[in-house]
């Protein structure tokens, strides 16, 4: 046991490398400290947030996501790592709190684990085939086990993978900023629920009635695996995992890049690059960055909340620029940055905000803006705010201070 702390200990000083130099709440009128601010704001006494906002409605559409809602906790996980606030360590709190009561027991049984030794979940009749014929014996996953997948309304068919992934990346990221124990067993219990997900060849089933993936998913878990790899190195589980999944995702993913699969990827990819320093996480990432640049065209994407992409780009620009490989790529990477980060600045709420402005001279006055400062829109002529945008801008602007590369024009240099 000695043993495992002390190379607990050793994983989380080694993390503290890669960190800000100086840690604190940054000042309430920066852009990354009214973003993580909004966030807590809306948060609802359930643990969760409030999903979205129609400003032209005047109230919330009433639809949710709960990756979405994952995604918030894992950027204002990032958000503590760089401040130590304890405000946002209460946030994630409530809302690990909430995914863990919404979390339902997984495990394989005997037949399955069979079949996957046998290289029978590979689906060659097709993944809906399959699915029909093992899901009527009920060979796809047993309701009992050590592992624990967040699932909405209770339902397994709605267990996706992704929810869980980001669950267990924020969990790992409140631990090694508090050194707080009380998520170790759901923790734990989140990531054997994903290695109750993962395929022979590597991949994860996005959930657990269906044998179908998702990009999006996979990237999730690769982040997340590659987070508790990084602090609990003894743990074989995720040892095994991670690289079985990261095995499969430069490959798969190298030879077919995925606009799903990027951001997540790169974050993944990036943090590996850290935890080890093997350069085929920065060859990987380059590739991947490469044809992000390729597939999404400046001009086509003005107006709209790219802060996803920044996300991916920024966090490859920190491991070019780092290990020195394909400095002209990442020189390419921070000047896209930089243009979409000046983009997606104007698109947060200022405080006081009462008016938006959009085309052909319309304008819209709604005192609910006020409400939700530090907020990101949908894009520049969208009168929406969803949590997903507010927290993928909030993980770009983490991403890019880390990176050197700032966190874009003041928006009130650029105010509608």
């Amino acid at each position: 046991m000695g043993r495992r702390v002390g190379r607990t200990a050793l994983a989380l000083a080694a993390l503290t490398l890669f960190a800000p130099a100086a840690r604190g709440a940054p000042p309430a009128e920066d852009p990354i400290a009214r973003a993580a601010a909004a966030l807590m704001a809306a948060q609802l006494p359930s643990g969760l947030f409030q999903y979205d906002f129609d400003f032209l409605d005047g109230k919330p559409s009433g639809q949710d996501n709960q990756v979405r809602q994952a995604g918030t906790l894992f950027a204002l996980g990032e958000y503590l790592l760089e401040t130590g606030d304890p405000q946002a360590a209460a946030s994630l709190r409530a809302g690990l709190d909430a995914l863990a009561e919404r979390s339902l027991p997984i495990g394989r049984g005997r037949v399955q684990s069979a079949l996957e030794s046998l290289g029978l979940f590979a689906p060659p009749l097709g993944a809906g085939t399959l699915t029909r014929i093992y899901g009527r014996y009920g060979l796809l996953f047993t309701r009992a086990g050590e592992g624990r997948l967040v699932a909405d309304q209770g339902d397994y068919a709605k267990a996706e993978s992704g929810t869980t992934a980001l669950g267990l990346a924020a969990a790992v990221a409140y631990f090694r900023a508090t050194g707080d124990r009380r998520f170790d067993p759901i923790r734990r219990g989140w990531l054997l629920g994903l290695v109750a997900l993962q395929l022979p060849q590597g991949g994860l089933r996005a959930v657990p009635t269906a044998l179908d993936r998702s990009p999006f998913f996979e990237g999730e878990a690769w982040l997340a695996l590659a987070g508790y790899h990084a602090v609990f190195p003894d743990d074989p589980d995720a040892a095994r995992a991670l690289h079985a999944l990261e095995d499969y995702a430069i490959g798969f993913y190298g030879a077919a890049p995925s606009p799903s699969f990027y951001h997540w990827g790169a974050l993944a990819s990036a943090l590996r690059y850290r935890a080890n320093g093997d350069p085929r996480f920065v060859r990987f990432a380059a590739a991947q960055a490469r044809s992000a640049l390729e597939s999404h065209d400046p001009e086509k994407l003005e107006g709209r909340n790219t802060c996803s992409l920044v996300e991916g780009l920024a966090s490859a620009a920190g491991i070019l620029q780092a290990s020195g490989i394909e400095p002209e790529l990442a020189a390419r990477l921070r000047e896209r940055v930089a243009l979409e980060l000046a983009r997606s600045r104007p698109l947060q709420l200022r405080p006081g905000q009462e008016r938006l402005e959009g085309g052909g001279g319309a304008v819209l006055q709604a005192p609910a803006l006020a409400r939700h400062a530090g907020a990101f829109l949908a894009g520049a002529h969208d009168a929406y705010t969803r949590t997903d945008y507010t927290q993928h801008c909030l993980s770009a602007l983490i991403q890019a201070r880390r990176a050197g590369l700032g966190s874009g024009a003041s928006p009130d240099a650029a105010a509608r």
